[in-house]
């Protein structure tokens, strides 16, 4: 059977995987527009829902947020960056479910996306080091 979000992270049994991952995005909508951006829709889809809001989302989010002490990230460099390197590593782990290996996987991705090597392999590495809680 499949797990569900209500149940107890394996890591911290003490939270809920809905909780952990909840916190996650909070933590990295400080500098990340789309965990932002996932915010806001989830909010807004629980109130077209009438959903209660979870506690979790309203201490870390949606009251801050009201409170004026939430501001979106800046946006330093290329606006779309983050959003480029969540997609490298996400194909990178398609690619090698399919049986290519991380070199493989690595130059048909730089083929694809016409972009240097080495600009794919620091995507993956500045991708892989964030860390929500970090």
């Amino acid at each position: 059977m499949g797990s569900t979000p209500d149940e107890p992270d394996p890591e911290l049994p003490s939270y809920s995987k809905r909780d952990l991952l909840i916190a996650s995005y909070s933590n990295w909508a400080h500098t990340k527009q789309w965990a932002w951006d996932g915010l806001e829709r989830l909010t807004a889809t629980l109130l077209d829902r009438r959903e209660p809001i979870p506690e979790i989302l309203r201490a870390g989010w949606t009251d801050p947020l009201a409170a004026g002490q939430r501001k979106p990230p800046s946006r330093r460099g290329r606006p779309d960056e983050s959003e480029r390197n969540t997609r490298i590593v996400f194909a990178l782990s398609v690619l090698q479910d399919r049986g290519f290996t991380r070199q493989e996987a690595l130059y048909a991705i730089t083929d694809a996306l016409c972009l240097d090597y080495e600009t794919v392999r620091s995507a993956v590495r500045q991708t892989r080091r964030a860390r929500p809680f970090g």
